[in-house]
């Protein structure tokens, strides 16, 4: 699937998308960004368009044109219309998200997608109202009204693209299993 249809397809659904810049050489030790920028800190994650967020669209017209202009951009889907999104980075992410789980404190996900980055995830849940918020776990992002999310197919810096996934229910003895494992710090770059 091209990153146009993957934009298109969000847009019919009514969410917002906008064209991301995309990683060159992507998976490579010389991975950069489409920008040009040598110190771009957010290799194929930051807009295309002059006013990034607020020119997201669901015109299919729109979006169109701006794939016609840079066919490779990755895909930028607003959050806070359709969906939030837990975004999980990593072994502390994965090690906060069971503490959450175990709590009872995760909203019923509507959606996963796999990152490019080992472990982690973004789980797409029902807009709250809330807005965005960095570090609202260790490794847990929360992004919300005036955020958004890269979206599948985009390219991530590691070579690998962002993906649908369906995800099972974890059974509560997982979630005690993977908590268990983070606090004796078999999980590692985490701790519970």
């Amino acid at each position: 699937m091209s990153t146009l249809s993957g934009a298109l397809a969000l847009a019919r659904r009514g969410v917002p998308v906008f064209p991301l810049h995309e990683p060159l050489e992507a998976g490579t030790a010389t991975v950069s960004c489409s920008c040009g920028r040598r110190d771009c800190t957010s290799v194929g994650k930051h807009p295309r368009t002059p006013h990034g967020l607020a020119d997201a669209s669901t015109d299919l017209a729109v979006i169109t044109a701006w794939w016609d202009r840079w066919p490779t951009a990755n895909v930028g889907a607003r959050t806070g219309v359709k969906f939030d999104a837990l975004d999980v980075d990593g072994p502390p992410g994965l090690c906060s998200l069971a503490r959450l789980v175990a709590a009872g404190k995760v909203p019923d996900v509507l959606a996963t997608v796999v990152t490019g980055r080992s472990f982690s995830w973004h789980l797409l849940v029902a807009v709250t109202g809330a807005g965005n918020r960095a570090a609202m776990l260790p490794g847990i992002d929360y992004r919300g009204q005036g955020g958004y999310v890269v979206a599948p197919p985009s390219l991530h810096a590691s070579g690998r693209r962002y993906q649908w996934q369906v995800v099972e229910p974890l059974e509560p003895a997982e979630h005690q299993r993977i908590l268990a494992a983070c606090q004796r710090g078999l999980v590692e770059g985490a701790t519970a």
